[in-house]
């Protein structure tokens, strides 16, 4: 399964959204992410996914580059660097999102494909060099 990942960013801050209880890792914090439609973009498909589930206009740069997840076999993630056109969130549906300042990542429990990707992601790794992320 190929999947897209936002990091979207506004200022100090990046968006996260919880997973819902019952789904694989339910309850952790995770960076916004959907599986890539066959015939879609990278980018369309996590542009989407932000608009629709945080209410947010988010243009995105070129994806990163793609790495394999060791929590989710079968998995190939695409990372997007994203900037919001304002920070204003959309808080209905089943999706909590939410703004945190990057150094407020190491207080919550993210799951362990947001924690790889921020290990295995040089252009976002100095961001979070002292930043200890959880995992459940």
């Amino acid at each position: 399964m190929l999947v897209a990942v936002g990091i979207v960013e506004y200022g100090d801050r990046v968006l996260v959204r919880r997973r819902l209880p019952g789904s694989p890792y339910g309850g952790t914090w995770e960076f916004p992410m959907t599986p890539i439609d066959f015939g879609d973009t990278v980018e369309h498909s996590i542009e989407s996914w932000v608009f629709e589930s945080a209410g947010l206009r988010a243009h995105s740069g070129l994806p990163g580059p793609a790495f394999d997840c060791k929590s989710l076999p079968g998995c190939r993630f695409f990372p997007v660097k994203m900037l919001p056109e304002s920070p204003k969130l959309a808080t209905t549906g089943p999706n909590v999102c939410k703004w945190l300042k990057i150094k407020d990542l190491r207080r919550i429990k993210m799951s362990p494909p947001s924690v790889m990707y921020v290990k295995q992601n040089e252009k976002i790794s100095f961001l979070f060099k002292k930043v200890c992320l959880k995992t459940p």
